[in-house]
C-alpha cells in the first residue's frame, strides 16, 4: 500500500509513519515543520524508508504526490488551541481550509480513502487525567 501522512513529523504523525514502514508501505509525508520535527522522522529519511517533502498544505506543489496514494493519513492540524483564539483566521485556515484542500487533492486524484484524526479536545475537559477510554461522559462537544 501507498499511503500519503500530512503531518507525519509530528508527534502522532511520526509514530504513525513509524507503523506504516514497519508493516511495509511506501511512505510519503508532507510537513511544514511548523510544529512537527524533522528528527521524528530523520532515520526514515535517512534510509531511504520514506520520501519527506517539506510543504504547507495551503500552498501549491503537493496535490500530485496523492497520485499514486492508496490512503491518505491527514494527521497535519495546528492544535494550538489557545492560539485560536488570538487568531481563529489562521487556526480556521490550517486546520479547516486545509482538510477541504487535502479532500479536493483525493478527488482529482482518485484517491478514495482517508484517515481523519482529531484531538481530544472535541470531548472538553476530563475530571481525570490521565483520562481512561472508558471515562465516563465524554461524549463529542465540538468537532
Amino acid at each position: 500500500m501507498n499511503a500519503v501522512v500530512t503531518g507525519g513529523a509530528g508527534f502522532i504523525g511520526s509514530h504513525l509513519v513509524d507503523a506504516l514502514v514497519e508493516r511495509g508501505d511506501g511512505v510519503t509525508v508532507i510537513d511544514n515543520l511548523s510544529t512537527g520535527d524533522l528528527r521524528n522522522i530523520g532515520g526514515h529519511i535517512d534510509s531511504g524508508a520514506i520520501r519527506f517533502v517539506r510543504e504547507d498544505l495551503l500552498g501549491e506543489g503537493w496535490q500530485d504526490l496523492f497520485r499514486d496514494a492508496d490512503r491518505i493519513y491527514h494527521i497535519a492540524a495546528d492544535p494550538d488551541v489557545r492560539a485560536s483564539a488570538g487568531n481563529p483566521a489562521r487556526i480556521y485556515a490550517q486546520n479547516v481550509t486545509a482538510t477541504v484542500r487535502v479532500l479536493e487533492a483525493m478527488r482529482k486524484a482518485g484517491t478514495r480513502e482517508i484517515v481523519f484524526t482529531s484531538t481530544s479536545t472535541v470531548y472538553g475537559e476530563a475530571e481525570t487525567i490521565p483520562t481512561p477510554e472508558k471515562y465516563p461522559g465524554m461524549e463529542p462537544i465540538s468537532i
